[in-house]
């Protein structure tokens, strides 16, 4: 899998560049069950997670883990679960995709 460009930068932009790395990197291996990829309900995951590593980077693999178990959780952790997820993300500065 990958991760796009935005949500790449966007980590290393807001996270300290080992977090962002690893981070980046766990996206890369995480498979996201029944959720079609590429897409940019693929990006809204990645983000969400991104918005969770950024308020408690130490639950990283929590939060990865979370996803690969139900994605859906991490969208209701993170306040990402309605049709306003872009004005979430944009509330916390966050590029949009």
């Amino acid at each position: 899998m990958s991760v796009s460009e935005l949500v790449n930068s966007e980590a290393h932009r807001r996270l300290a560049s080992s977090i962002a790395d690893r981070l980046v990197e766990r996206l890369k291996v995480t498979r996201l069950p029944l959720l079609k990829y590429p897409s940019r309900e693929w990006d809204r995951v990645h983000f969400a997670i991104l918005l969770l590593v950024d308020k408690t980077p130490d639950r990283l693999e929590d939060y990865v883990q979370m996803a690969a178990d139900d994605w859906r959780n991490v969208l209701l952790a993170a306040g990402m679960a309605g049709s306003d997820w872009p004005t979430v993300l944009s509330l916390h500065d966050y590029k949009v995709p």
